[in-house]
């Protein structure tokens, strides 16, 4: 049984199931991480469907993307299924991981505290990130909105 295994769940360690009064509840990980300083973009897809897998695609580069430019710690958790750990077949492990798995570990951008500088030296490749605010933006940085979401306008 994993920290992620859902209750009710059965694995090799645990053949009747996850029960949370013996093994507790699941640990949603990525959601931890996320709260931690230093990191600067957490996000969770899936591969159960080509358009979550397009989405993941966006969110793994979204996360390089900040590391490389020195924005901070970058995690995504790609929930994907295991037909044959489950006990189903590849149809049913695929509709178990749009249903109760993703009830449990919701999709989408946990945290995105990345920013793109304002126009200037510190947009040019290798350039170092100026000093970082309470919120972890740098100064004059404009916020980036994670892949898929509508920028909100000012004012």
């Amino acid at each position: 049984m994993a920290p992620t295994t859902l209750l009710g769940q059965r694995t090799t360690s645990s053949p009747n199931g996850r029960d949370a009064a013996l093994m507790g509840y699941p640990i949603r990980i990525t959601e931890m991480l996320a709260q931690l300083p230093g990191v600067t973009y957490a996000a969770r897809g899936s591969v159960a469907d080509a358009s979550l897998i397009g989405k993941l695609k966006a969110m793994i580069k979204r996360a390089c993307l900040v590391q490389i430019e020195g924005g901070g710690f970058s995690l995504v958790e790609a929930l994907s299924n295991c037909p044959v750990g489950w006990g189903m077949t590849p149809q049913e492990s695929l509709e178990h991981l749009k249903g109760p798995v993703v009830a449990e570990y919701p999709l989408g951008v946990i945290v995105d505290r990345g920013v793109v500088a304002a126009a200037g030296p510190a947009t040019e490749p290798g350039a170092k990130p100026g000093p970082a605010t309470e919120t972890g933006a740098t100064p004059a940085a404009t916020p980036v909105p994670a892949p898929g979401a509508a920028a909100v306008p000012e004012g």
